[in-house]
């Protein structure tokens, strides 16, 4: 399995614990039990971690192997599993990190939305860093391609190139989005209006929720229509 198919199903995790979040989120508030709300509350700063860094791994790796191909495949395949679990478990585990800042929310609010703010920040710069990258190395030539190799080669970097925007689309979306909404909830604002930007968050993360699985399943030809496509490419 690539990493790129690994941290996907990471991801996929995460969001399915998302989507279990929000589903909860709304029983509560009809059924006012609080401590349905107590439990999402504690998920939903859990998962934020995830949701953000297994997109950027994706991406990170995708920086090594198209720019530094060299040094990729220079290390061995255990290493890079070894790496690529290492990073993964830190994930998991970084994000019981969020349900600890859920504690200081109350006494610290405003300094704790803008350190979420700050990270997003680094998140959204290394997403478009290793993106911008990966999109200069597939449009630059490379030397010796001639007749019927260079189109071949052209053709695949097209649909490499188009796949990597769409993802680059997405992520900056939904970083983007995140990040606004952070920074107007670090102002004093009604609570009418954060119930809003919540709402808000949750449409701007729906576009990398539904297009990088997608995108896995058209790879893999799991989607209707697309297993003819994936053989023939």
């Amino acid at each position: 399995m690539s990493n790129s198919d690994f941290f996907t199903y990471n991801m996929a995790v995460m969001e399915l614990i998302g989507v279990l979040t929000d589903a909860m989120n709304f029983y509560s508030y009809f059924t006012s039990i609080h401590e349905i709300f107590s439990v999402t509350s504690f998920l939903g700063f859990y998962v934020w971690y995830g949701q953000m860094l297994f997109p950027v791994m994706t991406c990170v790796d995708r920086y090594v192997a198209v720019v530094h191909p060299i040094t990729y495949l220079r290390l061995r395949q255990g290493v890079r599993v070894h790496i690529r679990n290492i990073s993964t478990v830190c994930v998991w585990l970084l994000g019981f990190e969020g349900p600890g800042l859920q504690f200081l929310m109350e006494e610290y609010s405003n300094r704790i939305v803008i350190a979420s703010a700050c990270q997003m920040v680094f998140f959204l710069m290394a997403m478009l860093f290793c993106s911008l990258s990966v999109l200069r190395v597939l449009i630059r030539p490379r030397p010796g391609e001639v007749g019927g190799e260079r189109m071949r080669i052209h053709q695949s970097k097209q649909r490499a190139f188009r796949t990597i925007m769409i993802i680059t689309g997405v992520l900056l979306l939904k970083f983007g989005g995140n990040l606004v909404c952070d920074v107007v909830v670090s102002s004093h604002i009604s609570g009418n209006l954060v119930c809003v930007l919540s709402v808000s968050r949750a449409w701007f993360s729906l576009p990398s929720s539904l297009v990088l699985p997608l995108l896995f399943l058209h790879r893999a030809g799991k989607l209707p229509g697309c297993k003819h496509h994936t053989e023939s490419g």
